[in-house]
C-alpha cells in the first residue's frame, strides 16, 4: 500500500518535472523576413522568445557575395537590441557588430547609430539610435 503510493507520487513528480521543463511554446514567435535595398537582399530566420531573440540572417550582395550570421538580443517594448556575429565574404574571422531591430506592425526597421566598444563587446552610444533612412525593412516572407 504505502510502496503504491510511494510509486504514484513519483511517477507524478516526473510527470510535473517533464511538463515544466518542456513548457508551452505559445509565447515563442518564429518568423521568415526578406528586405531589399537597391541591389542587396537580405533574409532574416527571427524567433523570439519572451524577452529575448534570436535567429540567422544572410545578406546577399551582388557577385554572389554572401555575408551570413547569427543574431541575438533582448526585447524591449517593439524594440529588439542585440548583436549580429557573422563572417563577413572571404574573411577568416568572425566579426560582431550591435544591431537593432524596430517592429512596426508586420515589418521590422534596421536601425544605425553611433558605435562604441565597452569591454569589448561593441553597443551603440546612448541616444544615437536612429530608425530614419534604415538600409533594410523587413518584410514577412513565407516560409517553405
Amino acid at each position: 500500500m504505502i510502496l503504491n503510493r510511494i510509486i504514484t507520487l513519483i511517477i507524478f513528480f516526473l510527470i510535473c518535472l517533464v511538463n515544466l521543463s518542456c513548457g508551452s511554446s505559445s509565447n515563442k514567435i518564429a518568423k521568415d523576413y526578406i528586405a531589399i535595398s537597391k541591389r542587396d537582399t537580405a533574409f532574416l530566420n527571427l524567433s523570439i522568445y519572451g524577452d529575448t531573440f534570436f535567429g540567422k540572417m544572410i545578406v546577399s550582395k551582388p557577385g554572389n557575395v554572401l555575408d551570413s550570421g547569427e543574431i541575438e538580443g533582448k526585447v524591449a517594448g517593439d524594440t529588439l537590441l542585440g548583436s549580429y556575429l557573422y563572417r563577413p565574404y572571404g574573411a577568416r574571422h568572425y566579426k560582431r557588430v550591435p544591431y537593432v531591430l524596430l517592429q512596426k506592425k508586420d515589418s521590422l526597421i534596421q536601425g544605425h547609430g553611433l558605435v562604441s566598444i565597452y569591454m569589448g563587446v561593441p553597443t551603440y552610444q546612448m541616444n544615437s539610435i536612429s530608425f530614419k533612412n534604415s538600409r533594410f525593412v523587413f518584410y514577412p516572407h513565407p516560409s517553405k
